[in-house]
């Protein structure tokens, strides 16, 4: 199927449409509570893949097992 060629009135009207669609999202109580949900679950797993291996090597003071729990995050998010 060939793309339309849209002239500049339908092109201006799609484009508002688009940006109507895109606004609305933000004022849906369900997708403002997922992306903030989302947002927080993000920003904790950073977090703790930076913390965590500080506090083992603090709390153990061995690289070794540093490495081990480090490998363990890597592996468990791919």
């Amino acid at each position: 199927m060939r793309p339309r060629n849209l002239g500049a009135d339908e092109a201006a009207r799609a484009a508002k449409t688009h940006h109507r669609q895109a606004a609305s999202l933000y004022r849906d109580a369900a997708f403002v509570r997922f992306w903030c949900a989302r947002t927080v679950s993000l920003s904790g797993g950073a977090v703790s893949a930076v913390l965590l291996p500080i506090l083992v090597f603090q709390i153990s003071g061995s690289a070794a097992w540093t490495a081990v729990l480090t490998t363990v995050e890597a592996l468990s998010v791919a």
